[in-house]
């Protein structure tokens, strides 16, 4: 007999989800350092000593060679009655160049050592590497299709695929729909132009990026978009990667109602997203804030659904105004890389059915 999930909470999958990618990426940056300090040990046993202590010894047998000399030199000389200074000096020398010969042994040692353990360290991490890189990322993709099966699931209502069997007046009604959406598309694309534009005038530039500092989601609003929108949006917008370790960058200004823009554009620099959350109908920010992506997701906000699309795409919503924390609720806009609008006429649209 098959055994059944009792699934009560998305938003519970979507954490786990968010945790299995914070760990895998964890896992590797503590096995990327631990691998940067074996090659630093291998390096410096088995190449930066060596060389040292070689030149070393040759320096200290030079060192003894004079100090005996002076003291011949002493022992042969009239003027000088005592030479145990120059029989101390000697017996210095040797002691140092006997040290120097003893480490260099000690380091040929180590090195052979070492290599053997450096050969048990990799045959002993490789699964662990295998398990983050490969394990992790198919149980992480696993979850997501089990979030979006679910999210199907909920949304299903019996009953409304039927439209009856009056065909002329479904003609009609598709007639009457392509001429409204025509007209619709004709008036988008001048309103994705004027948005694209304005998003390019509030971008942050490379100082302003530089200089964001570290926030968290209490410098985004709210968001709770309708799971119909989340489930076209989905549909309608290719998706892409996000590691859960970067971050976004959030203007100072974005709890402030009206429209909002979310707009991913290539990554300044390691770490970074590339996703940009902006305030359309305000002036240009004075600081922006940096919140990791790792919050966004742990949050069970809807953002998750719109941070998994790709580099230049833009999602417009709007924050309406209200007494209560302020919160995204609806889906106005999408434009793609093109800047071309993708969300006027579209089935499921807020009013279109």
């Amino acid at each position: 007999m098959r055994r059944r999930a009792r699934v009560t909470s998305i938003d519970a999958l979507q954490e786990l989800r968010a945790a299995l990618i914070e760990f895998g990426e964890e896992v590797q940056r503590a096995l990327i350092s631990a691998d940067a300090d074996v090659s630093r040990a291998t390096r410096l046993i088995g190449s930066e000593l060596p060389s040292y202590w070689k030149q070393e010894i040759r320096k200290r047998e030079q060192a003894v060679v004079k100090a005996r000399i002076d003291l011949e030199v002493a022992q042969t000389s009239n003027q000088k009655k005592s030479t145990v200074e120059e029989r101390k000096k000697l017996a210095r020398m040797k002691e140092r160049l006997e040290s120097g010969r003893a480490r260099s042994e000690a380091t040929r040692r180590w090195r052979r050592q070492l290599d053997r353990e450096a050969m048990m360290y990799k045959g002993r991490v490789e699964p662990l590497s295998r398990f983050a890189q490969g394990t992790l990322p198919r149980a992480s993709h696993a979850l997501l299709q089990m979030m979006e099966r679910l999210e199907e699931y909920i949304t299903l209502q019996p009953g409304k695929a039927d439209f009856g069997d009056d065909a002329e007046a479904a003609g009609m009604a598709r007639s009457g729909s392509e001429t409204g959406e025509s007209m619709a598309r004709s008036g988008a694309a001048h309103i994705a132009a004027t948005l694209g534009d304005r998003i390019e005038q509030l971008l942050p530039d490379d100082e302003q990026i530089s200089a964001a500092t570290d926030g968290d989601m209490s410098a985004l609003p709210g968001c709770a978009i309708p799971i119909e929108q989340r489930r076209r949006l989905g549909t309608l917008c290719p998706r892409g990667s996000l590691a859960a370790g970067s971050s976004i960058l959030v203007a100072a200004n974005v709890r402030t109602p009206g429209r909002l823009a979310l707009h991913r554009d290539s990554p300044a620099s390691e770490g970074d997203s590339g996703w940009r959350v902006l305030h359309l109908d305000e002036s240009p920010p004075d600081a922006w804030l940096r919140v990791p992506v790792a919050k966004v997701l742990r949050s069970g906000s809807s953002f998750y659904d719109i941070l998994r699309l790709r580099a230049g795409w833009t999602v417009i919503g709007s924050v309406p105004e209200t007494e209560a924390d302020p919160e995204v609720t609806t889906i106005e806009a999408v434009l793609d890389h093109a800047r071309e609008e993708r969300w006027v006429g579209e089935p499921g649209q807020e009013g279109g059915e």
